[in-house]
């Protein structure tokens, strides 16, 4: 069973690969015959010639059958000129230096007025303008005053995390908390059909005033991602 390690190492690193490359078919396939349909058959004949030992020898040939399969879509992608490794890589100018990022923590109203105040002190020292600074305070003000008021009530401890990267010619800010689900950009749509433009003000003016909003709920956390 040792010795069958370096094959278990090939057929999940190409699993992970089909998956990494977003491969999703192909790769739930390959993992239900890496898992079932072929480990199965081939358990079933080896015990039958072998008895309870041809359990153990059953692994590594299954394991050498998924990786052949494995050889073969590689080398018909490569056949084909579709296969590339550096389509796992990120690119060159993926991140940012510690200068042009602030990460930053708040639980209470004070803190993240705190926040807001500090994002303005990052944009001045990376040299983004006065009018764009603004709307990135007043974003992250009105979202974490939102995520308190609506997050929070339920009496257990919570916590909102920024990260805000200033790149290229944007500001990006992810915003985390790990209160009830909040989709901001659903919660728009709803809100975009009330006659009084006067409500949920907050929400209507980050939305429009952002290049893009994306949300993820994910391991019982909200991820909110704006670029502006």
């Amino acid at each position: 069973f040792a010795l069958c390690v370096p094959l278990y190492l090939v057929v999940y690193l190409f699993d992970d690969y089909l998956m990494g490359t977003n491969k999703l078919k192909t790769s739930n396939i390959y993992s239900f015959f890496l898992e079932c349909g072929v480990v199965v058959p081939i358990v079933w004949l080896m015990v039958k010639i072998f008895g309870g030992q041809g359990a153990w020898l059953a692994t590594p040939i299954a394991l050498l059958t998924m990786s052949f399969f494995a050889y073969i879509y590689i080398a018909l992608w490569n056949k084909n000129e579709s296969f590339k490794i550096n389509r796992l890589l990120l690119e060159e100018n993926f991140g940012t230096s510690n200068k042009r990022e602030l990460n930053i923590t708040a639980d209470t109203v004070l803190e993240v007025v705190g926040m807001s105040r500090l994002v303005g002190l990052f944009c001045k020292e990376n040299g983004i303008d006065m009018k764009k600074a603004n709307i990135i305070s007043l974003c992250i003000e009105e979202l974490g005053m939102n995520i308190i008021e609506h997050g929070f009530s339920d009496g257990k401890p919570h916590s909102i995390d920024m990260r805000i990267l200033a790149k290229d010619d944007e500001v990006i800010v992810r915003i985390r908390d790990d209160c009830r689900p909040f989709n901001l950009t659903e919660q728009y749509k709803i809100i975009s059909l009330q006659e009084d433009v006067t409500k949920n003000i907050g929400i209507r003016m980050v939305v429009k005033t952002c290049k893009d909003i994306q949300y993820l709920s994910t391991m019982g956390t909200n991820n909110l991602i704006i670029r502006i």
